[in-house]
């Protein structure tokens, strides 16, 4: 047999098993979730998002606001680097 193949038989046990461990992760997880107040559930749910972006579409989110900004900027829409700061909550 060549090297990641086996036989079937045992594929599907191990299979079976993995499967097994990630419904009782899976329900671990979620009894941890259903513990957590309103708040930190949207904090999960959002994080969760970010994580299942993939590069790509960060990528591509920061071309479009980049493009946006060159299109305010066309239109004559700006503001200070300051204003611009406190809009972030940066200063």
């Amino acid at each position: 047999m060549s090297v990641g193949a086996c036989r079937p038989s045992i594929c599907r046990r191990e299979g079976q098993g993995r499967l097994r461990l990630m419904a009782t992760n899976e329900n671990a997880l979620l009894e941890k979730i259903r513990r957590l107040p309103p708040e930190k559930i949207k904090e999960v749910e959002d994080f969760v998002d970010f994580i299942g972006q993939s590069e790509g579409d960060d990528e591509k989110a920061f071309m479009r606001a980049v493009v946006q900004g060159l299109a305010d900027l066309e239109a004559g829409r700006s503001v200070s680097l300051a204003e611009a700061k406190k809009r972030l909550g940066l200063s």
